[in-house]
């Protein structure tokens, strides 16, 4: 990874990284991911370049995934805004389920040429204001897996162009408003419950 930022001991809430700010960085052609957040409570991106991470999966941009799928966040206060990224061979930005990551910001954030734009698998996160085009397969992609927590997720005011799929939403009680889609091959929106839970989520203005 270019950047990691873990605990010391994984697991230990007291070890985990806090308050750490990460501003006007460049990060290319990383073997895994440009970013990687496994533990940590608050944490700031902003104005960072990050490109071409492959190699290793999930090569994403930014990857906010802890190694320990426990029931207390793994991540929490998270804020993304202001970054390029492009040229990834997996996300530009995504969020995992494991660990129940939650309270997480991701803003203003301009994405390009990457497999999926933005993937969150976290709860309580707001998707706002990016930019994201040429996504290989969706633009944005929120997943509520099963028996996870209802999820609140937010995806608004973001414009998209050029995806298979604009937005897939698979959550509860999630809000899709004043998003702009443009050129899809398949669907602008879709929406898909799953074998445990159900879909609900307010659609408007896009």
């Amino acid at each position: 990874d270019g950047i990691l930022i873990g605990a010391g001991t994984e697991g230990d809430t007291s070890t985990y990284c806090r308050d750490i700010s990460i501003e006007n960085v460049k990060i290319e052609s990383s073997c895994r991911n440009g970013i990687s957040i496994i533990n940590a409570f608050g944490v700031k991106l902003k104005q960072l370049q990050i490109s071409n991470s492959n190699g290793l999966s999930p090569a994403a941009g930014i990857d906010v995934e802890s190694d320990l799928n426990l029931p207390t966040p793994s991540n929490k206060n998270i804020v993304i805004t202001d970054c390029q990224i492009t040229d990834n061979k997996g996300c530009g930005i995504m969020t995992s389920q494991k660990g129940s990551p939650e309270n997480i910001q991701i803003a203003n954030n301009i994405i390009v040429n990457c497999e999926i734009g933005i993937f969150v698998a976290s709860k309580k996160t707001k998707v706002e204001n990016n930019i994201i085009k040429n996504s290989f397969t969706f633009g944005i992609q929120s997943v509520r897996y099963d028996n996870e927590d209802i999820d609140f997720n937010e995806i608004t005011h973001n414009v998209i162009e050029k995806a298979k799929v604009g937005i897939h939403y698979s959550g509860e009680k999630g809000k899709i408003v004043g998003n702009k889609i443009i050129t899809v091959s398949q669907s602008g929106i879709w929406l898909n419950g799953n074998t445990v839970n159900n879909t609900s989520v307010l659609i408007d203005s896009n």
